[in-house]
């Protein structure tokens, strides 16, 4: 059969071949460029945490829009190397968290919301695209700035648009409707 089981299934299957992936040495470590410290749990309150990969995603956005728009000839091919090296590390570990540590929390929390429920199912499997995403970027600047490929800026330059482009339309969603509720869930616990 083909329900939500299967679909959960396959998803975290596809999920486990990619970080075993990164884990070979095709991925690096996120960026730091923000915040470096943001993902400590030393008394920092989950919104605070959340805040902190929405700046280091953010500042991502930007760094691939900067590339996006000096393409073809006048990439800083350094900086492009290293954001496609920590592209992959640096959305995973935002995913991460959310999926370890806040949607569990809010499944708990609102058990009984059916709204609440769907939407962390959707922003799940938005994650799963991003990560599959973030790989298929990140090798696509490797090889244009190796030139292990035949350039295409065009094709480069719409992928880094449309990557960016969801990724803010993502964290813009999660701050409207996901950052309310945690706030909920840390006043009424005192935090």
């Amino acid at each position: 059969m083909n329900g939500p089981a299967d679909d959960r299934r396959r998803s975290l299957e596809m999920r486990s071949r990619a970080q075993r992936r990164r884990a070979i040495g095709r991925g690096a470590a996120p960026l730091r460029s923000i915040g470096a410290g943001v993902f400590s749990q030393g008394g920092e309150s989950l919104v605070s945490r959340l805040n902190g990969h929405f700046r280091v995603l953010s500042d991502l956005c930007h760094r691939l829009e900067d590339i996006a728009d000096h393409l073809p000839d006048h990439v800083d091919r350094q900086d492009a190397l290293h954001v496609a090296r920590s592209l992959c590390a640096t959305v995973m570990s935002a995913h991460d968290f959310e999926e370890s540590v806040l949607f569990p929390l809010l499944k708990l929390r609102f058990a009984q919301d059916a709204d609440i429920k769907e939407a962390l199912e959707s922003l799940h499997f938005e994650h799963w695209e991003d990560d599959m995403f973030a790989e298929e970027l990140a090798e696509a600047l490797i090889g244009f700035v190796s030139g292990l490929e035949p350039r295409n800026p065009e094709a480069l330059g719409y992928m880094l648009r449309g990557f960016f482009g969801g990724m803010r339309r993502h964290i813009a969603f999660e701050k409207a409707q996901i950052v309310p509720l945690l706030k909920q869930i840390e006043v009424s616990r005192g935090a």
